[in-house]
């Protein structure tokens, strides 16, 4: 259902008048137009602090009618639920944009060290992002979006289980035995993981990240599930303004019932 308390107005302050007692909202304008607004509700900065060691980021598409990919900033409780804690609508989703949203995500949340581990697709622009600017943190690569990348390029289902064992097994040694078959019978599947993906094995290979926090996270269904729902509430005709003013809404009962359990 729509929502029927979106204010009569067009202005971008007077919406931001509307929400500033409960909501931090940084909005940035270029040549008078809007082209980034990040916002967090106060409910959901909490969740954040009670829940702040992994994250998980993504964007979606199709929300509003200027075409601005939405990105959803994800935890997960004790229970494996994911709960969105920020917002960012942007222009583009270029590295210095990612990293724009990151830096505001870290002001929004007063400093966001405790987070230890980011775990998002293989996009180069969200890895260079978190590495400028959560040194600290690890990153962890979806599963799932990995073994798309990979069985993109190869259609051989031999090629594809090997390829499945260096992402899922546990053992190093299960690892290093498959990787040398890719290398004896599959030398074009051998050279793209060597040439492409061997450097950071340590983001998607699991027993090349034993020592890296994800409270039983390996993919970003959470993140995808949060984009799923939001977007029941979302048209792609909508204005910026109408975009925000919604996601703020859906989320108001939403995170009551989450503290109600902290």
């Amino acid at each position: 259902m729509r929502s029927q308390l979106y204010p009569d107005t067009k202005n971008i302050n007077d919406i931001l008048q509307r929400v500033q007692a409960n909501t931090e909202v940084k909005v940035f304008n270029e040549n008078g137009n809007m082209f980034m607004i990040f916002f967090s509700r106060r409910e959901q900065i909490a969740v954040y602090h009670a829940f702040p060691e992994v994250i998980c980021i993504d964007s979606t598409y199709q929300t509003n009618k200027v075409g601005f990919p939405l990105f959803q900033l994800v935890v997960a409780d004790s229970f494996g639920q994911g709960h969105t804690v920020m917002y960012a609508l942007c222009s583009q989703e270029r590295r210095e944009d990612v990293e724009k949203l990151l830096e505001c995500f870290k002001e929004i949340m007063c400093g966001t060290y405790a987070t230890r581990t980011f775990i998002m697709d293989s996009a180069a622009t969200e890895i260079s992002a978190v590495q400028s600017t959560h040194s600290h943190s690890n990153i962890i690569l979806c599963s799932f979006h990995v073994l798309i990348a990979f069985f993109r390029k190869f259609q051989n289902p031999d090629v594809r289980k090997c390829l499945e064992h260096l992402v899922k097994t546990r053992r190093s040694d299960i690892y290093t035995r498959k990787y040398e078959h890719l290398r004896t019978h599959f030398s074009r599947a051998y050279d793209y993981i060597k040439d492409y993906w061997i450097a950071r094995k340590s983001m998607w290979a699991r027993c090349y990240r034993r020592h890296v926090l994800s409270l039983g996270n390996h993919t970003n269904n959470n993140v995808e599930s949060a984009h799923k729902h939001l977007k029941e509430c979302l048209r792609r005709g909508d204005s910026l303004l109408l975009t925000f003013w919604e996601i703020r809404v859906k989320q108001t009962l939403t995170y009551v019932c989450v503290l109600m359990t902290l």
